[in-house]
């Protein structure tokens, strides 16, 4: 009889992603003001106008010291909107 845990499709990107939660968790964040009654979504301050600096950012110096390779920008975004974060816009 197969083993269960033989069956079990393994995320090619776990590492990566679990390191990009890692990253996130380090970053500051705020509540919104306006909703927060009505909504967990939390808020990246705004030292980043735009995801693609966020991404560059993440690129360029959260991998390097992590040692592991970016997620692609679309996996980046996708998780951005998983963990229900989003940046900043006064």
């Amino acid at each position: 009889m197969p083993d269960n845990k033989d069956n079990v499709r393994k995320n090619p990107h776990e590492s990566e992603v679990n390191s990009f939660k890692e990253f996130l968790k380090n970053i500051t964040k705020m509540e919104s003001h306006y909703c927060r009654k009505h909504t967990s979504k939390l808020y990246l301050l705004p030292e980043w106008l735009s995801k693609k600096a966020l991404y560059d950012f993440y690129k360029s110096d959260w991998c390097p010291s992590q040692n592991i390779e970016p997620l692609s920008i679309a996996k980046f975004s996708n998780t951005l909107k998983i963990e229900n974060i989003s940046l900043f816009k006064p």
